[in-house]
């Protein structure tokens, strides 16, 4: 680690902010969230542990800032896979499932960040980070998402769709903390004959989702 001078410009606060976030994704990559302390994200960082708590007071703030920062990003792919320009202009339900869950199944990090929103990151932040954060979440919908919705759902109105993405986003995240088994623990369940209580994220998701839009939909 080397130490920087103080940041100045907007540009370099920016950027020592993506460098942190970039930092704390890393760990979440390779540790459990309880493991991880500010000394692993100074680490990785090229100023000290003092400066990074200039950003940020809290290990929460940082990963509350990371969901924020994971969620415009899933936004603006979701936006490009959703705007697929093969797919007929109003396509069916199960075409949109098959989309989004596929999307959704592969941002583990985002899955797992969402699992800790309400309990864990919201506990212990200040007013700037939460209101920064969810301003940044609110414009990622409201900018990406609806847009690409309306695409499937052209009856919906904008409000209408802002509920349907953050209904499925709460059925994404209930869901994802019921799947958290390990390899050695499905296996187990499944040669002593419990193989209905291992939750697979993916097809269940995608199951729920299906009965979800459709009861939404009233069709």
């Amino acid at each position: 680690m080397t130490e920087w001078e103080r940041a100045r410009t907007s540009e370099q606060k920016e950027s020592r902010e993506k460098e942190i976030l970039e930092a704390a994704k890393k760990l979440l990559e390779e540790k459990s969230y309880e493991s991880i302390k500010f000394s692993d994200l100074a680490q990785l960082v090229t100023f000290s542990r003092a400066n990074i708590y200039k950003y940020f007071e809290s290990k929460e703030e940082v990963y509350l800032s990371l969901l924020a920062d994971e969620i415009l990003k899933f936004a603006i792919h979701a936006e490009g896979k959703l705007n697929n320009k093969s797919l007929p202009k109003v396509a069916s339900i199960d075409e949109f499932c098959s989309t989004w869950v596929d999307l959704f199944s592969s941002e583990n990090n985002l899955l797992l960040l969402l699992s800790m929103t309400g309990t864990i990151l919201e506990k212990n932040c200040s007013d700037k980070i939460l209101l920064q954060s969810k301003t940044s979440m609110y414009n990622a919908i409201q900018n990406h998402l609806i847009p690409s919705f309306s695409i499937y759902f052209p009856t919906l109105s904008s409000s209408e769709i802002s509920e349907l993405i953050n209904n499925l986003v709460v059925l994404a995240n209930g869901l994802y903390s019921l799947c958290g088994l390990n390899e050695h623990q499905k296996k187990l369940l499944k040669e002593k004959g419990m193989e209905n209580l291992i939750t697979e994220f993916s097809s269940s998701y995608r199951s729920i989702t299906r009965t979800y839009i459709r009861g939404f939909l009233k069709q």
